[in-house]
């Protein structure tokens, strides 16, 4: 292991948790809120073409989320492997981690691309596609499908970064890609009037700008890990070769495995929100728009625990691979604490300020007063997120898949799910608008005997 990659091993086993969550989870928050914006960006730049417009991008989101499942899907699992090996010193060999995820990325991302290219149309109408936007949804969807590649790279190259502790360098990718994402899609709708084009194009030149940027760090920290030594991996050059893809086998499958909570987690959350799509749409294209808005605002101040919860991941699996658990259980507690404190102030400065925040968004007085109905009851689940999203961070971080792929599932799988069908049934359209808040409480409250099983289990 390197000189540098071994400073920033002992700067995780020794400096105090609350500076490190602090210095780790300020540019880990921003970036991931910074990256949720890209959402709203679509939103936004949408409204001025029409209204249908909303409806295509916001039934498209899912499936950019999909992808961006893969990513984390990747990134993650390689992410938690690599922290892990890192906390071992110099018995630890972190690189292969990092290379077999770049090689897993570029064949899912072919994958995903054919597939999508071919199917795109009836994965829009399986996306609940209105036949108000279903024409613009398939050709916004032919852009993503296009770019999966990208955007997966994107995605995965970031998550790697933040393994090695650099959190300053993977958020500098994502801001300067999301400013670029913002000027590509003025330029693409505003400046050049190309509609739907625009949005399409403006969001894989973003994702393009982010990847090349966090991808120079990213190579140049490999070089790190080996002390710049050129290296090898189980007799074979670190290659793309198809000779290389069998000797690292057994290390990607190992990467999906660990993997596995994070596609739960947004693997579910891609099938809710397509789901939800479907049935407020089924209600009405006005009321499929207003979901579709409030998700994307519920999801990005959702990114803010989120984030911190990623930030605690490099800490956790660090500590862990040297057995010092009580410094697991402090990184724990203090995000936890922390994340619940901020996401309580974010619920109520959204609850009274989210008439102001639907009119960004939509122009008709009758959408707007339903984006407010959804943002008010979602904002008394709040304060209930950062636990759940911390506990599943806490078991992905020390290699436990099966039950972290199980609290991944917990929120937009198990629970809400089955409160889609149900509720509806049963109260028509008002349980669609308390589906999610109610999935939010039960997650809370499923994710305590995992916690207490896992810090009694360990003794510290």
């Amino acid at each position: 292991m390197g000189n540098q990659s071994q400073a920033m091993s002992d700067k995780m086993l020794q400096k105090p948790i609350k500076m490190l969550l602090l210095q780790f989870g300020i540019p880990t928050v921003f970036s991931v809120f910074v990256l949720s914006c890209l959402n709203l960006i679509d939103s936004y730049f949408a409204k001025l073409i029409g209204e249908t417009t909303v409806g295509a991008v916001g039934v498209v989101f899912s499936l950019h989320a999909m992808i961006q499942a893969m990513g984390y899907f990747i990134g993650l699992g390689a992410g938690s492997l690599l922290s892990k090996e890192l906390g071992k010193k110099e018995e630890g060999n972190p690189k292969q981690y990092l290379v077999n995820a770049i090689r897993l990325s570029l064949f899912w991302g072919i994958f995903i691309t054919v597939f999508g290219s071919i199917f795109v149309k009836k994965i829009m109408q399986l996306l609940g596609a209105s036949k108000e936007c279903y024409e613009e949804s398939v050709l916004y969807g032919r852009y993503i499908f296009g770019g999966a590649l990208l955007i997966l790279f994107a995605f995965v190259v970031s998550n790697l970064l933040r393994a090695v502790g650099e959190m300053k360098k993977a958020m500098l990718g994502i801001v300067i890609g999301v400013a670029a994402n913002l000027v590509f899609h003025f330029l693409f709708v505003v400046v050049l009037p190309l509609g739907v084009h625009g949005i399409g194009i403006a969001t894989l030149l973003g994702h393009l700008v982010s990847l090349l940027l966090s991808g120079i760090f990213l190579w140049k920290e490999s070089v790190k890990l080996e002390g710049g030594k050129s290296v090898k991996q189980d007799g074979d050059e670190q290659s793309l070769s198809v000779a290389a893809y069998c000797k690292g086998f057994a290390s990607m499958l190992l990467i999906m495995k660990v993997g596995l909570p994070s596609l739960f987690r947004q693997g579910t959350g891609s099938v809710a929100v397509a789901v939800m799509n479907k049935m407020a749409g089924s209600i009405s294209a006005d009321f499929q728009s207003a979901m579709a808005v409030s998700n994307k605002i519920i999801l990005l101040l959702m990114s803010l625990s989120i984030g911190l919860s990623q930030a605690m991941q490099p800490l956790i699996g660090c500590n862990h691979g040297a057995k010092r658990e009580e410094r697991v259980r402090q990184t724990f507690v203090s995000g936890a604490v922390s994340g619940t404190v901020l996401m309580t102030l974010l619920a109520v400065i959204t609850y009274f300020g989210a008439g102001l925040l639907s009119g960004w968004f939509v122009n008709e007085e009758e959408v707007q007063e339903m984006v407010v109905k959804l943002l008010h009851f979602q904002c008394m689940a709040m304060p209930f997120m950062m636990f759940a999203n911390a506990a599943n961070m806490l078991y992905q971080a020390v290699n436990r898949p099966l039950p972290a792929s199980f609290i991944a599932a917990l929120r937009q799988g198990i629970f809400l799910l089955p409160l889609l069908f149900l509720l509806p049934m049963l109260f028509q359209d008002f349980g669609l608008y308390i589906a999610q808040p109610l999935s939010d409480v039960l997650t809370f409250f499923a994710c305590i005997p995992f916690v207490v099983c896992y810090f009694r289990g360990v003794k510290g």
